[in-house]
C-alpha cells in the first residue's frame, strides 16, 4: 500500500505526528478603544515573528468589535 508508505517510514525513525489545532483563549483587560473610547477589550497573543521576538497581541473592543494590535 504506497499511500500508509510515510506511515511506516516516520514509524520506523521514530517520529510522530503532531497535530497543530488553533485554540483561541480570549482574555478581558481594560484598555481605551482609540477609535470609541470604549474602556474594555479581549484579547489574544500570537508568535507572529521568529522566536527572538516579542508576541503580538491582537484586541477586539467588546463595545463596537474595533480591532488593534500591539507588537
Amino acid at each position: 500500500m504506497l499511500s500508509c508508505a510515510w506511515h511506516d517510514i516516520r514509524r520506523e525513525l521514530g517520529m510522530e505526528i503532531i497535530e497543530e489545532h488553533t485554540v483561541m483563549e480570549y482574555s478581558k483587560v481594560n484598555k481605551k478603544c482609540e477609535k470609541c473610547g470604549h474602556g474594555e477589550a479581549i484579547y489574544y497573543t500570537r508568535q507572529m515573528r521568529s522566536a527572538d521576538k516579542g508576541k503580538t497581541t491582537f484586541y477586539t473592543c467588546t463595545g463596537y468589535g474595533h480591532p488593534s494590535q500591539e507588537n
